[in-house]
């Protein structure tokens, strides 16, 4: 939501917030499900703390509490920073 608040503050045309808007959130599950592939562990760690990864770490831990773990936990941190930080620009340049 707030990724979207971001887009919709720097972009005025509505015709070109909707494109960009359906690219980046393209662009980030793509990113997501590819990086699976590769054996690179950091670049697993960045993606998995991203936006859709820290939403992917929630749901599944909110749909098995056993699940939840530290990890969830800095999920849920992140995802509040990336909530206020995103937004904050967005209101910011709306």
């Amino acid at each position: 939501m707030s990724l979207g608040q971001l887009i919709v503050g720097l972009i005025k045309g509505f015709e070109t917030i909707n494109a960009v808007t359906r690219i980046t959130y393209i662009a980030l599950m793509m990113v997501v499900c590819l990086v699976h592939f590769l054996e690179n562990k950091q670049l697993k760690k960045v993606v998995r703390f991203s936006p859709y990864g820290c939403v992917k770490m929630m749901l599944a831990a909110g749909m098995e509490p056993a699940r939840w773990t530290s990890d969830t936990t800095i999920a849920v941190l992140i995802s509040f920073g990336y909530i206020i930080v995103l937004a904050g620009i967005g209101i910011k340049k709306f």
